[in-house]
């Protein structure tokens, strides 16, 4: 009977393990963005080597202190595509993008009227672009280059969440491998091309964005039906 007894105790806790780890997972809150600024200057120096200077800007708003110029991010980003992240324990980026409005126009010796735009940047996250560099965010071109990937994002001085606003303070703007080989110049990889802060207002919103976290209520009852045919299976 003793030996029954621990053969029964062993897989019941790793059962009861289980669920409360499935529970508390459901509870975790998952934020959204909602609007603010992102705030960006790009190196005169680092504009210089590809030959162009900056001309002029549209849709623009006022930047962060110590920035040149100041992108909105969108309001109108649909639901499913949002950008959402998880704060407990630590802020942990989830799936969707930050969209944002506003254009910069570029100019050459051979075209100072504005060869060139960029703009309409979208924000995003991939866990596999993080070095120790580079914090795995980067930003999408929504302009001239349309869906090419401009810049990594570098790791912020401070990342700061206050359960209705997140700060993504001071980071460098990486030339992304994508960007370098299109220039036709693959050593411009991970050249310092500028600087990003990210201010934006955000709210709670459903759990999920791809695989749905359980409602604790399911939780339970899933958790009460492996109790029920465990102890099925053991009579």
């Amino acid at each position: 009977m003793k030996t029954k007894r621990v053969n029964l105790i062993a897989p019941l806790a790793g059962l009861l393990a289980t669920c409360a780890l499935i529970s508390a997972a459901s509870a975790q809150t998952v934020y959204g963005i909602d609007s603010g600024v992102t705030s960006l200057t790009l190196h005169k120096a680092a504009l210089d080597t590809l030959g162009f200077t900056i001309v002029g800007t549209s849709d623009t708003t006022t930047a962060s202190v110590g920035y040149d110029t100041g992108l909105s991010i969108s309001t109108t980003t649909a639901a499913a595509e949002k950008f959402t992240f998880t704060a407990d324990p630590d802020f942990t980026p989830g799936p969707g993008l930050i969209e944002h409005t506003g254009t910069l126009l570029l100019g050459t010796a051979l075209a100072p009227a504005g060869a060139v735009t960029l703009g309409n940047f979208d924000i995003s996250f991939d866990s596999e672009r993080m070095t120790a560099a580079n914090s795995g965010f980067f930003l999408t071109d929504g302009a001239d280059f349309d869906s090419q990937i401009l810049f990594d994002i570098g790791t912020p001085v401070s990342n700061v969440f206050n359960g209705s606003e997140w700060h993504f303070v001071d980071s460098n703007l990486f030339v992304s491998p994508e960007f370098a080989t299109f220039l036709g110049n693959p050593a411009l990889t991970g050249q310092d091309f500028g600087d990003l802060r990210i201010d934006a207002l955000t709210s709670i919103t459903k759990k999920g964005g791809g695989d749905k976290v359980p409602e604790p209520s399911t939780v339970l009852l899933a958790c009460f039906g492996g109790f029920a045919l465990f102890f099925r299976r053991r009579r």
